[in-house]
């Protein structure tokens, strides 16, 4: 009786273990996120400064769409996770470019004033 009471007890644990040790589940949130990072990348001028980053998140998403449904779950995070950060850098490249553009105006308004305060006479 004691011998099938462990024998019982060791195929619970055991079936309990495989349990734990199973693929993750479907990475549904780092998905979510890497599509809301890629939405907003989208909406703003990331194409004109940062396509081929943009791109770049776009393409890891789809693989991890596709490795999602082919059960590879925790590749479909890590590709979702990378997606994430492309639309991130691409943001943040975009953000950049705007501001050199616009520094570079700033800089041209300011020649400009100093060329026509340079021309009038002083009163």
């Amino acid at each position: 009786m004691n011998r099938r009471i462990v024998t019982i007890s060791a195929v619970a644990l055991a079936a309990a273990l495989a349990g734990c040790a199973s693929e993750p589940q479907r990475p549904s949130a780092e998905m979510a996120r890497a599509q809301t990072l890629i939405q907003e990348a989208d909406k703003g001028s990331t194409q004109q400064y940062a396509a081929a980053e943009l791109q770049q998140a776009h393409d890891k998403l789809n693989q991890a769409e596709l490795a999602s449904k082919d059960g590879r779950n925790a590749e479909a995070e890590r590709l979702a996770m990378q997606a994430a950060l492309d639309a991130e850098y691409a943001t943040a490249k975009a953000r950049n470019g705007e501001a050199q553009k616009s520094a570079a105006e700033l800089d041209q308004s300011l020649e400009s004033l100093r060329q026509e305060s340079a021309r009038s006479p002083t009163q």
